[in-house]
């Protein structure tokens, strides 16, 4: 197979940004794990590039910088989490985070919230949080999803008990069941309890 920097030729990448942008995010997300450095490049690009380039194309590139970013923190590079965390913010004010108007997809809720808490931003957590807990995509997933963000919370404040108290003994989905069990086993851990 040819390497994509043989098919596209130089000239074109550089009249382009679009296709410039594009090009990168193929690049990057064809390397496990992305290179920090073309991810950072990436970042640089869209910046620069933001104000010529289609709003849906900028949600789009934000949405694949946002999970190339995850992708490096869980790879150890625990240095973006600020900047993850302030990516977030920055999509959520652009609105690159809605869809159907005005709701959230329930894996960007526990992203954001996670983010903020591990950055210590408990506060900002809070209130996003509570801003957001009628407005994730899907339905009955509300109630579930805003206690367990609820609870990851309290946890990240030390307030265990009501952490404990907030997640429920079984989500419908599997994608609340995992982070609820996991927590209620990090609170656990916390308090010293006989159960484990």
């Amino acid at each position: 197979l040819a390497r994509p920097e043989e098919d596209v030729p130089e000239q074109y990448l550089r009249a382009s940004p679009l296709l410039l942008i594009s090009y990168k995010i193929n690049q990057l997300l064809s390397q496990d794990p992305p290179p920090l450095e073309d991810f950072r490049t990436l970042a640089e690009l869209l910046r620069t590039h933001e104000a010529t380039l289609d709003p849906a194309v900028l949600k789009d590139f934000y949405s694949y910088l946002r999970s190339t970013c995850a992708l490096l923190i869980n790879a150890g590079e625990d240095d973006l989490l600020d900047f993850y965390h302030q990516l977030q913010v920055e999509s959520l004010e652009r609105g690159y985070l809605y869809y159907d108007g005005d709701k959230i997809p329930h894996s960007a809720f526990l992203a954001i919230t996670t983010a903020a808490l591990r950055c210590g931003n408990h506060d900002w957590a809070l209130q996003f949080i509570e801003a957001h807990k009628g407005r994730v995509m899907g339905e009955n997933v509300h109630f579930d999803l805003y206690r367990l963000n609820l609870a990851c919370y309290h946890f990240a404040k030390r307030d265990y008990q009501t952490a404990l108290d907030l997640i429920a003994p079984t989500y419908e989905f599997l994608d609340y069941t995992l982070p609820g069990k996991r927590l209620e086993l990090k609170i656990l851990y916390e308090m010293g309890s006989d159960l484990l």
